[in-house]
């Protein structure tokens, strides 16, 4: 009686060139989607997060996480089948989220720094009149008491976080001067000697960042 040839313990299915193309046409496609998406909400987390709102931008990718599947199926996208593709595919999501999130808090695109305080004006009889500066040093004639300057924050600024105070040149002791904020201008008042020349500290804190600007002012 003649032997039986061993039959294979395992055999290998055939492969299918034009299925395998298909699947990784839709992977690739996937892939490109979800990163856009990632990247457009990284972008809004970023915007977020200098309203202070930070918090909001964390639930927000999670939810996206969690529904990502349905979201790819309603754009008719096909859902990665392998448990590492859908791995690899939230992954994507994740970082591009992050990454653009860190992006657009830096440089050239964003600067996380304070207020800025520009454009000195005093009152002339009634008009304002921009002061001049040379080397960060304004000069202003003795007779003239009462000042503007423009304070631009990405946060709300109002008067219970901006504060004025002054000291002489070279001082120690500060004196607190009245303000009051008003459509992004800072008002205040200075009775200024001529021949002297004065510190001004603008401190200010909001949404959890503080700090303090300089101005001097040069009476003569």
């Amino acid at each position: 009686m003649a032997k039986k040839p061993d039959e294979p313990l395992f055999v290998e299915p055939e492969f299918n060139e034009r299925e395998f193309l298909e699947t990784e046409k839709e992977r690739a496609k996937s892939t490109i989607v979800v990163f856009i998406i990632g990247a457009l909400l990284g972008i809004f987390s970023g915007y977020l997060d200098l309203l202070g709102y930070a918090y909001i931008s964390v639930l927000l990718i999670i939810v996206f996480i969690i529904f990502i599947a349905r979201i790819l199926q309603k754009m008719n996208i096909r859902i990665p089948k392998r448990t590492s593709h859908k791995l690899y595919t939230y992954a994507v999501l994740f970082f591009s989220w992050l990454i653009f999130w860190i992006i657009f808090l830096n440089a050239p695109f964003h600067t996380l720094t304070g207020p800025q305080f520009t454009n000195l004006e005093y009152n002339n009889s009634g008009t304002w009149t921009v002061v001049s500066s040379h080397s960060g040093v304004y000069s202003i004639s003795a007779g003239h008491n009462s000042y503007k300057i423009y304070a631009y924050y990405i946060h709300p600024l109002n008067n219970s976080n901006v504060y004025v105070n002054y000291t002489p040149a070279g001082g120690t002791s500060l004196t607190p001067i009245s303000s009051n904020l008003h459509n992004n201008y800072l008002y205040f008042n200075l009775t200024g000697t001529a021949g002297t020349t004065y510190d001004i500290y603008l401190d200010w804190n909001s949404y959890g960042r503080s700090g303090s600007d300089e101005l001097v002012i040069s009476v003569s």
